[in-house]
């Protein structure tokens, strides 16, 4: 029970920061690329607006992966079902962000 209140609580401090702190992100500011994350506090504002388009296309990653993550945590710590992956899925995690992070600055 303590483990999903915790949970609840994480989720929505992040949330809340997410609105509160106004952070540039040091790729982009320094070296003038877009990191993998860039755009991922617009995407929040866009989908709590129901722009769900424009929220894809502040950072189409995160899109997928953040609602990919927060299902994996859902399982594994509330439902208490142990997903064990295989090591190939976190290699292939890194490959497609570094692919994405690529192609988003060549375009």
């Amino acid at each position: 029970m303590k483990k999903k209140i915790l949970f609840i609580i994480m989720l929505i401090t992040i949330l809340l920061l997410t609105f509160i702190i106004d952070y540039n992100c040091p790729f982009r500011e320094y070296l003038h690329i877009l990191c993998p994350g860039c755009g991922g506090r617009d995407m929040v504002v866009h989908l709590l607006h129901f722009e769900v388009y424009e929220a894809f296309m502040s950072n189409q990653l995160m899109f997928i992966l953040i609602p990919t993550i927060i299902l994996f945590l859902f399982i594994k710590y509330i439902l208490k079902k142990d997903i064990k992956l295989p090591r190939i899925t976190y290699i292939l995690l890194i490959i497609i962000i570094i692919i994405f992070t690529i192609i988003r600055n060549i375009m």
